[in-house]
């Protein structure tokens, strides 16, 4: 799965701030992120949603089908560089996953499975491996 970064132009162009329009609803649990109408009717929402500091830098962005978090999830340090990228299959973590340090080395790699944390390696600053979990063992599953 290759990560795929949107510009902010794309996204701020495209995309929806998450804020009064905004909420989660949709059933009893409130488990789906929704947009208001002018006279507070809730529609499930499909699009990018989006969050910017206040120095007009995106935060970050994720993608929404149907109420649902579903597709890449790239949130970004306040100087623009990028600090996680997450890939998102219906609210769940699925394949791999990227933490950056702020200088751009990577930090961490996670590779999940319906959330659930199948390998990873940690890395220093200066991008050597600190630590690393290969496969799933018998009794990460219990």
């Amino acid at each position: 799965m290759e990560d795929k970064i949107l510009s902010r132009e794309y996204v701020m162009k495209n995309g929806m701030i998450f804020g009064e329009n905004f909420g989660y609803g949709g059933d009893d649990y409130d488990s789906f992120i929704v947009e208001y109408d002018k006279d507070n009717n809730e529609y499930l929402f499909t699009g990018i949603i989006y969050d910017c500091y206040e120095n007009g830098n995106l935060a970050g962005y994720y993608m929404v089908k149907s109420g649902i978090k579903d597709g890449e999830m790239v949130h970004f340090y306040p100087n623009g560089q990028v600090k996680e990228i997450k890939h998102l299959d219906k609210n769940t973590l699925e394949g791999k996953q990227k933490e950056f340090y702020e200088n751009g080395v990577l930090k961490l790699v996670e590779y999940r499975v319906l959330g659930r944390l199948v390998s990873f390696k940690k890395y220093d600053i200066q991008g050597n491996i600190l630590e690393e979990k290969k496969e799933s063992m018998e009794s990460d599953l219990t």
